[in-house]
């Protein structure tokens, strides 16, 4: 075998072992499923003590590990690896980056009227495709929200998620890449609409109102002759704010009228917006956001889309603390399908069914899984 055949390590490798040799801190492979066939943990989640417990709590016997392999035993492969985000650190660096270039990004379009399409295409091939790899890419976001800059912090969050859609929908790899020049753009309107609506503290009157709805047209007269810009990321600047019934705007659309794309950004940049801090308003916990979604899929939203993503938004929260209305903190440790409000347990041990106690609800998200 020559060494240029195959320049690529295979570190990684998937086990199985009975869950009384797993251990905290072991990375799962491949979905868990129960004894009766639900789907209780997704691949990639990080085990915790209390996720363990629950396991145990659930009777399942055994599960698949992703582990390192000993370097005496590693192989090489013809196969590149996905690029990783090894850390919080690494991520953090990467997203300011983003945002820097977003900022830069804005002041040209506002000033000169220039739309900088290929920096930004380059930017969503760069820095943000890698991203969408990190299972932990979700609580990260959520730790890197600011009320100042909203735009470009929106801007960078729903090319993310648009990103991450993508791939749970399993679309081509090029059409992810696409969904993330959508995110980036699907905003750029607004650099045209006045900096004393844009950032206005307080509620808008309804002619400026009016205005702000307009930044999806004029983010789309600002790309629609560019060559550089693919139909479909045209659309999605265009149509994120349609709505499946009708009500959306600029025109009404609804249905699959609207394109894909854009309904794709619709979902992406609602949640983002739900769980964004504003000046005006404190920001939703996902947990609210996701609520608020389930009810929008039926007349709102694609549902599809919108189903695939609350579902595989769940797994991105468990093993994470949080604190409840009582003031006690918690460990999420399972979310069940088709519903918001998990299974936690307490410092002390207990486990709360957050399903059947409606009279607790999750405050705030204390510490975020990695």
């Amino acid at each position: 075998m020559r060494r240029e055949q195959y320049p690529y390590l295979q570190t990684h490798r998937i086990k199985t072992y009975p869950i009384c040799q797993v251990r905290a801190g072991m990375q799962i492979g491949r979905a868990v499923t129960s004894p009766d066939g639900e789907s209780v943990l997704a691949e990639g989640v990080t085990l915790t003590q209390g996720i363990l417990e629950a396991l145990t709590m659930w009777q399942i016997d055994c599960i698949e590990i992703l582990e390192p392999i000993p370097v005496g035993e590693q192989i090489r492969t013809g196969i590149k690896p996905p690029k990783e985000i090894q850390t919080a650190d690494d991520f953090t660096q990467i997203y300011d980056e983003t945002i820097t270039i977003m900022n830069r990004s804005f002041s040209l379009m506002r000033y000169f009227k220039q739309v900088p399409v290929q920096e930004l295409k380059d930017l969503a091939r760069t820095n943000l495709f890698p991203l969408i790899r990190n299972t932990g890419i979700v609580n990260l976001l959520f730790n890197m929200q600011r009320v100042d800059d909203y735009t470009f912090h929106h801007s960078v969050n729903v090319a993310a998620v648009a990103g991450l859609i993508g791939k749970w929908l399993k679309l081509p790899e090029g059409q992810q890449n696409e969904l993330i020049q959508a995110g980036l753009l699907h905003d750029i309107g607004k650099s045209q609409i006045p900096l004393e609506i844009l950032n206005k503290p307080g509620k808008l009157t309804e002619q400026e109102f009016r205005e702000m709805q307009r930044h999806s047209e004029y983010g789309y007269a600002m790309i629609k002759d560019s060559e550089e810009v693919s139909t479909a990321v045209k659309q999605a600047v265009w149509q994120h704010h349609e709505r499946m019934d009708g009500t959306g705007y600029p025109l009404g659309t609804g249905g699959e009228k609207i394109g894909l794309f854009g309904r794709i950004i619709a979902v992406a940049d609602l949640y983002d917006a739900l769980t964004s801090d504003r000046v005006y308003r404190r920001r939703m916990t996902p947990f609210e956001a996701m609520d608020l979604l389930m009810q929008e899929r039926f007349n709102k939203v694609d549902t599809h889309i919108c189903t695939v993503f609350l579902d595989q938004m769940r797994n991105f929260f468990i093993g994470n603390q949080v604190k409840l209305t009582d003031g006690r903190e918690a460990e999420i440790v399972f979310m069940p399908p088709e519903a918001t409000r998990p299974l936690v347990k307490t410092q002390d041990g207990a486990f709360i069914d957050l399903s059947r106690r409606r009279e607790l609800d999750i405050v705030e998200l204390l510490v975020f899984a990695s």
